[in-house]
């Protein structure tokens, strides 16, 4: 008995299949809609990236600037604009989309970072959009309408050249789109140009006046000024004089900690500096200081014994710390400073009986790091504590959290990164 052989497929049936194997192998390839994050807790600042595929991707930053709104000086008027404006945008109340223009280096960006590290405990997020980006804000808005927390869209140095597509995205979002203004979402950015675009002097031939001498700006005018009035926030940055150019270094190298006779005499040092680069913006007195403290220090490093506690379902105990100290309410590992003849082990005991009323059995050095802060350089010597006896009590007036990855309170210290990276990837299923 013969077999007989399939039918001869038709052509047309040949061409569809085809046409759908390669409609499927360019599905692949599209981008995708841009996605909300799986987990918003993880970061208190989110970075806009568009990757090489043209997948759109709102990316954590991990280790946000700790800036703190009192290390800025000489600027307080520019700050107690932007900080009311961001206090009534927290507090759910109108407010505005702000524009912060004027010289470089005096503080346009930090102002905006140490509002986002002062208002992150009540709900304020940034995400951070490159100008090229702009063009896509309608798909973040988008993403984030319908969250809780309030999100500072920051674009910064913003400027444009004629025919840019984004200039026209950003002009819609700020006002004009036939979609309502999203109450969750402002825009912050910064830009040395007042306008965002270039201005020619050829452009000022196209105001025209009437017989009575009316005045009528031209058209290419309006269109640069429009988008600047979109911002219903201007606020304008100047150079520093000498003096307040001083009071920033001496601010610094505060911070830095050395004592008031050795700032004074720091000072002919960093009007050299300044005169060198050409600038007395917060910048170069900022950079001065890193230069002037990285020279004349000496002094070791602080030595501090810090306790990781983990709990049987392998949380971590943070805490903040305590009003008075540096960087107050920040979130951090218990432990202190070594007394003098103390082990690290014996100075994490006394450390953690003072500050949580628990006394910890036997522990022993897990990882040594180092850490420069603005005040103080630290070698933190870091011990896992699995067992405790007593009831925790914040006998410094702290708050206390258990917490496990990703974790949910912030801002940390910096100091804790590199260890909570390493105590991350313990954690994950090997």
């Amino acid at each position: 008995m013969s077999m007989s052989s399939p039918p001869p497929t038709h052509p047309l049936e040949r061409l569809i299949e085809r046409a759908e194997a390669l409609i499927s192998r360019i599905e692949q390839v599209l981008p995708l809609p841009l996605q909300a994050p799986k987990d918003w807790s993880e970061a208190i600042a989110w970075r806009y990236r568009r990757r090489g595929s043209g997948q759109a991707l709102l990316d954590p930053v991990r280790h946000v600037s700790q800036l703190g709104l009192d290390e800025l000086v000489e600027i307080d008027p520019q700050k107690e604009k932007i900080q009311r404006n961001t206090e009534q945008f927290v507090n759910g109340k109108p407010a505005n989309n702000v524009l912060l223009t004027g010289a470089r280096g005096t503080g346009k960006s930090s102002l905006i970072k140490a509002c986002l590290n002062t208002y992150a405990p009540r709900g304020l997020r940034l995400i951070e959009v490159d100008k090229s980006d702009l063009i896509d804000l309608p798909d973040i808005v988008e993403v984030v309408s319908h969250r809780p927390e309030k999100f500072i869209i920051f674009c910064d140095d913003l400027s444009f050249e004629d025919g840019e597509s984004s200039y026209k995205a950003l002009k819609s979002i700020l006002d004009g789109s036939v979609a309502a203004a999203t109450a969750n979402v402002l825009i912050y950015a910064t830009s040395n140009r007042r306008h965002l675009l270039p201005e020619y002097m050829k452009e000022n031939e196209t105001y025209t006046h009437t017989a009575d001498g009316e005045i009528h700006p031209g058209e290419v005018i309006e269109e640069k000024i429009s988008l600047s009035e979109r911002f219903g926030l201007w606020v304008s940055f100047y150079p520093f004089s000498q003096a307040e150019y001083l009071a920033i270094v001496g601010q610094w190298l505060q911070s830095f900690g050395l004592a008031p006779p050795a700032i004074e005499a720091a000072k002919p040092e960093a009007l050299v500096w300044a005169l060198e680069r050409g600038s007395r913006s917060g910048r170069v007195a900022y950079q001065f200081a890193r230069d002037f403290v990285g020279r004349q220090s000496t002094e070791p490093p602080i030595e501090v014994a810090v306790g990781i506690l983990i709990r049987q379902d392998g949380a971590l105990l943070l805490s903040t710390r305590p009003e008075g100290k540096p960087y107050a309410g920040y979130w951090e590992f218990p432990g202190g400073k070594l007394e003098a003849g103390e082990t690290v082990e014996q100075a994490l005991r006394r450390e953690l009986i003072e500050e949580l009323g628990v006394t910890i059995g036997a522990t022993q050095v897990w990882r040594v790091t180092e850490h420069q802060y603005a005040h103080a350089k630290v070698r933190l010597h870091w011990c896992k504590v699995h067992e405790w006896q007593g009831e925790f009590e914040m006998r410094e007036g702290q708050k206390m959290a258990w917490q496990t990855f990703p974790l949910t309170v912030s801002p940390v210290l910096a100091g804790a990164y590199p260890v909570l990276d390493w105590l991350e990837a313990e954690s994950r299923p090997s």
